[in-house]
Parts: structure tokens; sequence; C-alpha cells
């Protein structure tokens, strides 16, 4: 489950935006965590619309990390605007490569540095200053030299071609794609990358490893990752037959038939399967005009009101991207 705080941080960051093209509202929550690992993207370069959720885990640092340099990595890519979907797969490879240098190390350590003092801001509107000092006890890092090795981050990001009327996503991990089609239909687009998978629990006994309580070496609970570099160290193999590797699966839609495209960390697919994710989304957008309203609704619906009632459900932290084709 995680070290959880004594109550949920539930103020969100939430935001809206819209152009001719489209509308999305984006919202995140800390919960009951006592880390917000979570990050996420939403940027706009001529015709392509960007959008990207990043889930951490050991920490923040991978995930702010991948959150700073995607869209740069992404646009220094030989096949951007030339074949969006290479280009979204060797990004993934870039940003775990760039994860082994100085520069990203020095980068990680300052990201590390000036979350704890935002995070001890959140955390000091639900804590009095006894638990205070509890908290600060559990926040004790681990060494700053293995935190590309022991920290990583899921990676689910979609790239909307207005020209071409295309949606193509790339995903590793657990954090999840859907759509919702004009007709109100709801289709999962992603597949989440987990141990016990055949596929995936193949390549890891293939690469020296295990599969112990559906994680990767009694430890990880995913499969697929940017970061965690310590699983992609045997020099045995290829980079994509380690352990965990970043490989992207890779997905194209076209867009005629979309109403909207929906982009969520696990903590939300946790609480609400893809179709009740989806009809709790065409219910409510009847009555609201920001799309982020309906997305702070969603996770005040979720987040557990006692945590050690619901065996962890609705305390995870949460983000979820709400994207609506015009």
């Amino acid at each position: 489950m995680g070290e959880l705080l004594i109550k949920p941080v539930i103020k969100k960051e939430l935001d809206d935006k819209e152009n001719n093209f489209l509308k999305f509202g984006v919202g995140n929550m800390q919960g009951w965590r006592i880390k917000n690992e979570d990050a996420h993207i939403c940027t706009t370069i001529d015709k392509y619309h960007i959008f990207g959720v990043f889930d951490g885990h050991g920490g923040p640092e991978v995930a702010l990390y991948v959150e700073k340099h995607f869209i740069d990595e992404l646009k220094k890519n030989k096949n951007f605007k030339k074949d969006i979907k290479k280009c979204l797969e060797e990004t993934f490879y870039k940003l775990d490569e760039l994860l082994y240098t100085e520069n990203a190390l020095k980068e990680l350590i300052s990201i590390r540095q000036e979350f704890k003092k935002n995070n001890e801001k959140s955390i000091k509107t639900v804590l009095n200053k006894d638990e205070f000092t509890i908290y600060k006890f559990l926040m004790l890092e681990k060494y700053e030299k293995e935190i590309p090795f022991l920290t990583g981050c899921t990676a689910c990001v979609c790239v909307i071609d207005s020209e071409k009327k295309k949606a193509y996503f790339a995903n590793s991990g657990d954090s999840r794609a859907i759509i919702i089609k004009k007709n109100n239909e709801i289709k999962q687009i992603t597949k989440d990358h987990k141990p016990d998978d055949a596929k995936e629990k193949e390549r890891i006994y293939n690469a020296e490893g295990c599969v112990n309580d559906n994680r990767v070496d009694g430890i990880l609970n995913l499969s697929r990752t940017i970061g965690d570099l310590k699983y992609k160290d045997n020099k045995k193999f290829a980079v994509d037959k380690q352990k965990i590797i970043c490989t992207p699966d890779l997905y194209e839609e076209n867009l005629k038939d979309i109403q909207y495209i929906v982009i969520g960390c696990d903590g939300i697919y946790d609480c609400m399967s893809n179709d009740a994710l989806g009809k709790y989304i065409l219910n409510n957008m009847k009555n609201s005009t920001k799309i982020s309203k309906v997305i702070e609704s969603l996770m005040d619906k979720n987040v557990a009101k006692d945590i050690y009632a619901c065996d962890g459900i609705g305390g995870d932290n949460m983000t979820c991207i709400i994207v609506q084709i015009k």
C-alpha cells in the first residue's frame, strides 16, 4: 500500500484549456500518500497536441524529470513531424538513456531537494506538529546516487495530430488511456504492463529475473517503466530484453468517431472500471462547462474515506486528463 498519511491531502491542482480543435481539463491530487509522485504534460506544438501522465514510484524524481524533458526530447528527435509513432518510441528510450548521465543525476538531486520543500508545505496543511515529526522521519531519503536506479515512472502519452485527425498513443507501465466514442462506446486503448502477464513474465525470467507476488524480483509491481535502472543493467541482454524495459506499446486511432480521450494513473483506474469512468464523464459533462470540475468531483468520489477499511483502494495519488474533441 505504500507509506500513508494520517489523513489525506485533498487539495487539487486543476487546469483547463481550449482552442479551436479541442478542450481539455487536468487534475492531480496527492490523497493519502506521503508523497505526490505523479507528473503530467499538456502542450501544443503547431498541429500537435500532446498529453501525458507519468506515475512515479520510489519517489517523484524520475516522473518530474520526464515531465520536464519529454517535450524537448520529442522535438529534437529526427522523426518528429515525420513518423510520430517512431518518434514517441525513440523518446522513451532516450529518456532512459539520459538517466545514466551525470547531468541527469545532478538534476534528480535538485528535483528531490525542491520537491521535499514543497511537499512539506502541503503535508503541514493536514498534520499537527507531532504528526509532522513522524512524517519527517518517514521521509528520510535513500542515497542520492541511487535515485535513477531505484526510482522510476510509468509513461502514458497521447499525441493528437489536428491535420491528419489522428491520435497516437505510447504506453509503458500501468497508467492507461481510454476513449469515449461519439456513440458513447467506451474503449480501452493501452494495455497495462504487469509482471504476471504471460509475455512480460517470459521476458523477466529470460533476463534472469523472477516474479514473486506479481512483482519483479518480488519488489516492483510493474514490468515496463522509465527509470528503475537497477533492473536494466544486465550486460548480457539488449535494452528491450531486460527484466524491466521502457519500450512502449504504440497505438493509433482516427479522431472522427472520438468524443473524449481520457488518460489516468492507476490511482484512477483502481477505483473505477473503464466503463464506470466513461459513464461518469458522460453523465457529468452534461452539467459542466469546465472539464476540470468533472475531474475534481471524480477524485472526491473516489478518495478513500477510511483507508484501512478499503484495502488501500482510493488511497493513491490521482492524476487524470480528459480531452474533448470538438
